[in-house]
């Protein structure tokens, strides 16, 4: 989800800058600096824009969300396909609820509409490794199946996340009031193989 983050933030990023030149600017304001920052931005958002390929339809996303994660039962599954300034974002949500107000989500995103953003998200994933562990928690690096990911837990709330790069694909499971094993135990039960083989129907 960060590389989606990202891609919203240099949305907002680019508004604002926009805004900004509209507004009066305090003494020593160097307009000339700020217009070549302004045009240098633009170009490698346009260098970005070019390098996105197209998305996979978000339905079928949709079909990788299973129907339950152990026994919790899907209660909801959306999916949209969003984009600005030359990128896209396609992605299904599932919403998981159990007894106890044990509660999972399931966020499959496409990231190949965004470019070289979404390479670079991969690439830190693929060079990052963690192992942090102490009374109230951890955070460390781990594989499903041949995917690597980042899991996280939070002992004293029973809440967690696990995050896990499927080629194009970025799966984001976060979860209340479970053990630390449902996070693994979530993703498992998805076809990560299978979502990895996915392409966009034009490209088949």
């Amino acid at each position: 989800m960060r590389t989606i983050r990202l891609a919203a933030a240099v949305t907002v990023l680019a508004a604002g800058a926009a805004l900004a030149q509209q507004q009066q600017q305090p003494p020593g304001f160097d307009a000339a600096q700020f217009q070549k920052q302004m045009e240098a931005m633009q170009k490698a958002l346009q260098a970005n824009a070019q390098s996105a390929q197209p998305v996979v339809d978000f339905r079928q996303l949709k079909t990788f969300l299973p129907e339950a994660l152990g026994d919790l039962k899907r209660t909801s599954a959306k999916g949209e396909k969003s984009g600005a300034m030359g990128m896209t974002v396609a992605k299904a949500e599932g919403v998981y609820e159990g007894a106890n107000e044990a509660g999972m989500t399931v966020e499959i995103t496409d990231t190949a509409g965004v470019g070289g953003l979404g390479a670079i998200a991969q690439m830190g994933l693929a060079a990052t490794e963690i192992d942090n562990e102490s009374d109230d928690g951890y955070e460390r690096t781990t594989k499903i199946g041949d995917y690597k990911g980042i899991e996280k837990y939070n002992t004293p709330s029973k809440s967690g996340s696990l995050t896990v790069m499927v080629g194009r694909f970025t799966v984001q499971i976060e979860g209340r009031n479970i053990p630390a094993a449902a996070l693994k135990t979530a993703a498992a039960a998805i076809d990560l193989k299978g979502l990895s083989a996915l392409k966009p129907a034009a490209a088949k």
